[in-house]
Parts: C-alpha cells; structure tokens; sequence
C-alpha cells in the first residue's frame, strides 16, 4: 500500500506570505506587544519634544518623524494610535539622541523614591566616574529607569520595525539595521555601569524586578493544588 495517496497540495506564494506573517506575529505575545507599544509611544513622543539638530546637522523631528505640511507628527492608527510615525529604518544618530534622552529622563520610572537622597561621592566613586559630570550626565544624581526597561526600549523599537500591520495600524515592515542595534548596545552597557554608580550611592534601590516565591509560598501553593479535586463532569482533573 502507498504511503500516501493523495497528491501534495501546493499553496500559492501569498498564501504562504500570510501565513509566514501569522507566525512572526505570534512570536510575540499579545500582552507582550501592547508593552512594546506602549514604549514605541514614549519613544516617538520623546523625539517629537527634541528640538535643534543631530551629530548629523539635520533637523531631528524631521529625520526622525514623518510629518505633514504643518509640521504636525503624524499618528498611527488602531491600536497603535498615539504612536507617531517613524522615518524607518532609524538612523543611528537619531537612535543615539532617543537613548541618551531616555537615560535622563525622570519621568519615566514607574516607583518614585520616598524622599531625595543626596549622597556626596567619595574618592573611588570619583576615580570611577572620570568625565562623569553635569553635562555629560545631568542624571547622574537622579532616579531614571533600571536597566532592564532601558533595554526593553531597544526591544521594543526593533520589534516596531519588524511588525507589520498595514490596514490595522498603517505600519510597515522594515529591516533592522545593523548600525542602529550597535549604536545602542554601547549605550546599553554604559547606562548600566552608571545605573551601578546609582546603585552603590543608594541614588536607586539595589533590586531590580519581580521577587521570586519563598519557602512559605511554595509550601502555600503545593497545599493549594493538593486540595484540589474535579468538580462534576464538566471541569475535570485536567
């Protein structure tokens, strides 16, 4: 007996097209997808409020933003709304002026401090921090995002370019570049070291994070599932 009798059914390049699309969309979660959203928002706000030009000597809304004959950002639509449409691919000196905006950006922070804890720097902190001064870093003495957040703001605008959803959000895919995901990894590993400069002066709370269970919270929810039990034939073991 044949192994298979009926023929192989080829599907058509855009049928496939869609479902490669369905699968690229799925690799992010959908809650996941709203956060990154929701940052993309940030971003393209940040950038709107960015005045003068770039290392470039271009304009930096006008790079970075597209916009119309007034000069107004343009919007996204559907769930995206609110999210100004991007010049894609970004160029690296406007993803370099988005991070270091982001970097001393207090308003970002989703906890405040309770009270300002000011802390002089003592001499190895200073040896530390050559060339770590009010102008380069007007936020070095302030509470900023952890670095986890700062590099989901990189997640998320790389996944911005790699999502497409022309007639939900009027969005276009778009590769992303190489220079840009270099760029920023610089800036990642240098607001890191300054995030533990933050750290060791009590500028920012040593935790970053979800707290892991303890014993007592594992013996609760094995004690919980234990006492389980089906409840007719409608909702059984499973």
């Amino acid at each position: 007996m044949r192994r298979n009798q009926n023929p192989h059914r080829l599907v058509d390049a855009e049928r496939l097209n869609a479902i490669a699309q369905g699968q690229e969309r799925r690799t992010v979660l959908e809650g996941s997808s709203k956060i990154y959203i929701a940052k993309c928002r940030v971003m393209t706000r940040i950038l709107n409020e960015l005045e003068g030009v770039d290392s470039d000597g271009n304009n930096v809304r006008a790079v970075a933003l597209q916009l119309d004959a007034r000069g107004n950002a343009i919007e996204h639509t559907g769930d995206a709304r609110g999210v100004f449409r991007l010049n894609l691919p970004l160029v690296p000196a406007t993803a370099k002026l988005l991070f270091a905006a982001i970097s001393v950006d207090t308003t970002l922070p989703k906890r405040r401090r309770r009270g300002d804890i000011e802390m002089e720097e003592d001499e190895e902190d200073a040896q530390v921090n050559g060339g770590n001064d009010e102008r380069t870093n007007p936020a070095r003495d302030l509470h900023t995002v952890c670095a986890q957040t700062y590099q989901n703001y990189k997640s998320a605008l790389k996944w911005w370019h790699l999502h497409e959803d022309v007639e939900g959000k009027g969005k276009v895919r778009y590769a992303w570049p190489e220079a840009v995901d270099e760029q920023i990894d610089q800036q990642i590993r240098s607001y890191k070291r300054d995030i533990g400069l933050k750290k060791r002066r009590g500028i920012m709370p040593q935790k970053e994070g979800k707290s892991a269970y303890n014993l007592t919270g594992y013996v609760a929810l094995c004690d919980y599932f234990n006492r389980m039990r089906p409840v007719g034939h409608q909702f059984g073991w499973l």
